[in-house]
């Protein structure tokens, strides 16, 4: 175990400083590593450049040992003391501006040293800290970890406050605002490779068998993006032309995956390419990736990615982590979030970039399939194994949620739409040319899309990321009277909540018009709280409205369409529902819509049933004469976690008296209409050759 204290001065105060330390401290270092460090003051510094020195030679041992050079700028007067975050080493020596120092103490956890002269505004000096030891990991995910064959760090401490963890490996100020430019001098057996952030400056042999690698990263980075690995490394070299210039790639690989590499990095020009398109300028001095033997996942370590190697063995969805990743490039590295409250920032946006990268590379249909499914896992999961918490200042141990990431990305897609592509992409590039290498909280990031935008987006930002739950937005009727210049449509939308607190006033809503004719018609209004009558002026007289057509708001619903011109079976797949055709006279327009909240049971159910209180399904199609089908309406136990009432089908064994019930519009009565049930009280099919416009719900009778 690391020696904890040092004895530092002999000067009163000071000693009484230290007594009352080792009288309060009665667990090891090691113990220590997920204490909230929140009170901790690193207040009138800032450290501006570190210089890493290490030697990482002794696998067996799990041992490093080094000195890092701290150049630290005072922002105040009379600074008399510095703090340092530094876990479960043993600190050998502290130098200040090269003249060794005893006053210092360190516990452990926190490296203290005192001034024997205060630091005035602007002045600046540097603390080197020698130092060997055990470097801890964090009890959930992060630290440092050793193999026979690699070391390496993985840089934030999910089950730690704060979570950056560079404190496991080196003496640092560990926060996420706090950002310093980086050299690495890291010495290693001749057979291995270490890599670092930054530009590989020189590898210099040495006549013991060892090699030192020296990166430079001038970027200013928070220590949770700084980085070491070494193992015995196979690299991939290229050079990629970026707006600003050509960019290095860098891949280090185990050698036996080599061909994998080869593949899962084949389209990184692409990725760089399409990022670019979207937020502008890759700023960073090399593209770097690095596998490490963790077990699973990865970390966005600055032009130094660490992924698992076992994501070559994923069965192709390496691509989707991989570029979420690099995504970090812009969001999380470039711009950083200030707390660990307004983690969305780094890991929702770049969850939503993989979404972004589809559209792109794959079209239209990927990207809407890649946000469905995300979007569906936010319904049905995530607030049940989340606690359905909002997503702005989550809870500590919550910042690595699902919440954070996926419906991070679910609130991002709705902003995206809100404010419209001609401006989301456009204010994007201009908030990474203001803020580049800057901290960034949510309420400023809002701000800012304001100013660019000159448009207010408090109540949106309010519910998405301040409210938990969902809204949900439906037409409930329209009205048309013939006027001079078309018709005149009357919409009445509803909104509802899911597990939210409070309506939304305001949020843009596509309504698209449609006729038998097959024209169409795309108008947008603000939907204010639970009811919005807003009238429009439409060239043709409407069969259907058809709310938030290309499912651009991520609200309590999962919703699909499909034009179909032939016979044959086709699939809803996450609205579960699924329609077989035999005759169709023309073409057939059909939406299916899986709506997650209550149905309304305000008018009275005929016969007497239990509705499923978890959802229903809205059918939306051009029904014309001589069409023959029958509709299918799919449920799985499984896919509805904490859902009472397929939970009460299951304890009853009642999934024998499962029936269908059905109604043309809200406001009117529910009826039981004709079902042939097919599978099992796990999985099963409603299917019912009633094929009608409407609203469809699972029920039994009481």
């Amino acid at each position: 175990m690391a020696e904890p204290f040092q004895k530092c001065t002999k000067k009163p105060y000071v000693f009484y400083i230290i007594l009352c330390v080792i009288l309060s401290a009665s667990v090891s270092p090691r113990q220590l590593i997920a204490q909230d460090d929140t009170e901790v003051s690193h207040s009138g510094i800032d450290i501006v450049h570190y210089t890493i020195v290490l030697d990482i030679l002794h696998f067996e041992k799990e041992e490093i040992k080094g000195h890092t050079d701290l150049q630290i700028l005072s922002h105040q007067d009379q600074v008399q003391k510095i703090t340092l975050d530094l876990l479960s080493m043993n600190v050998d020596s502290v130098w200040i501006d090269e003249i060794p120092v005893n006053t210092y103490v360190y516990d452990g956890t926190h490296l203290n040293i005192y001034l024997s002269e205060p630091m005035n505004s602007d002045q600046a000096l540097m603390v080197s800290v020698f130092y060997h030891g055990h470097p801890v990991r964090d009890p959930v995910w992060g630290g440092f970890y050793f193999t026979d064959k690699y070391a390496y760090n993985m840089g934030v401490g999910m089950g730690s406050n704060p979570h950056p963890f560079g404190r496991c490996w080196y003496p640092c100020i560990d926060s996420f605002t706090d950002r310093a430019s980086y050299d690495y001098f890291i010495t290693v057996d001749s057979n291995n490779t270490a890599i670092c952030p930054g530009a590989l400056e020189e590898i210099m042999t040495h006549d013991d068998k060892t090699r030192t690698f020296h990166w430079a990263l001038q970027s200013p980075i928070p220590t949770y993006l700084s980085s070491v690995s070494v193992g015995d490394y196979v690299g991939f070299f290229d050079t990629l032309p970026g707006r600003s210039g050509d960019i290095p790639v860098m891949i280090y690989v185990f050698p036996d995956d080599t061909n994998r590499a080869r593949e899962a990095f084949k389209d990184v020009g692409q990725w760089l390419e399409v990022f670019e398109a979207y937020f502008g300028p890759y700023r960073w001095e090399k593209i770097g990736f690095v596998a490490v033997p963790f077990r699973g996942g990865a970390m966005e370590h600055a032009t130094a990615v660490s992924f698992s190697d076992r994501t070559f063995h994923d069965n192709g969805g390496s691509e989707d982590l991989l570029v979420h990743e690099f995504a970090h490039s812009w969001f999380g590295n470039l711009v950083t979030c200030a707390t660990s409250g307004d983690m969305w920032l780094n890991e929702g946006w770049a969850s939503y970039c993989e979404a972004l990268y589809k559209q792109a590379a794959y079209g239209v249909q990927a990207f809407k399939e890649h946000v469905r499914a995300n979007h569906l896992n936010v319904l049905q999961v995530v607030p049940e194994i989340d606690q359905n918490i909002p997503l702005f200042d989550v809870p500590v141990h919550k910042t690595y949620s699902r919440t954070v990431y996926d419906k991070g990305a679910d609130a991002a897609h709705t902003i995206r739409y809100q404010v419209g592509d001609a401006q989301f992409f456009k204010i994007l590039k201009a908030y990474f040319d203001a803020h580049a290498y800057q901290s960034m909280t949510t309420d400023n990031f809002r701000k800012f899309f304001e100013q660019y935008s000159q448009e207010n987006y408090t109540d949106l930002f309010n519910f998405l990321i301040k409210d938990r739950g969902f809204t949900h937005f439906s037409v409930d009727s329209f009205q048309t009277s013939e006027i001079s210049k078309g018709f005149e449509v009357r919409v009445f939308i509803s909104q509802k909540l899911n597990g939210a607190n409070g309506y939304t006033y305001g949020t843009k809503t596509e309504l698209k018009f449609m006729d038998h004719q097959w024209n169409e018609d795309l108008q947008v209004t603000p939907v204010f709280g639970p009811q919005t009558i807003a009238t429009f002026t439409v060239p043709f007289q409407p069969d259907l409205v058809l709310i938030d057509p290309e499912e651009k708001i991520s609200d309590a619903t999962i919703d699909e369409y499909k034009v179909i011109s032939e016979p044959g079976d086709y699939m809803f797949t996450y609205p579960y529902f699924g329609i077989r055709v035999d005759v169709l006279t023309d073409s057939l327009f059909i939406r299916a819509t899986r709506n997650y909240i209550c149905p309304d049971t305000s008018i009275s159910v005929a016969g007497g049933y239990i509705l499923d209180q978890t959802g229903y399904w809205t059918i939306e199609g051009m029904m014309k004469p001589g069409l023959s089908c029958e509709a299918r309406f799919f449920y799985q136990t499984f896919k509805y976690p904490g859902n009472d009432f397929l939970t009460m089908l299951k304890d009853r064994n009642w999934f024998d008296h499962l029936i269908l019930l059905f109604r043309k519009e809200p406001g009117t009565r529910w009826n039981e209409i004709p079902i042939i049930r097919l599978g099992t009280n796990a999985a099963g099919v409603l299917s019912t050759q009633f094929v009608e416009n409407g609203e469809y719900c699972l029920a039994v009778k009481k």
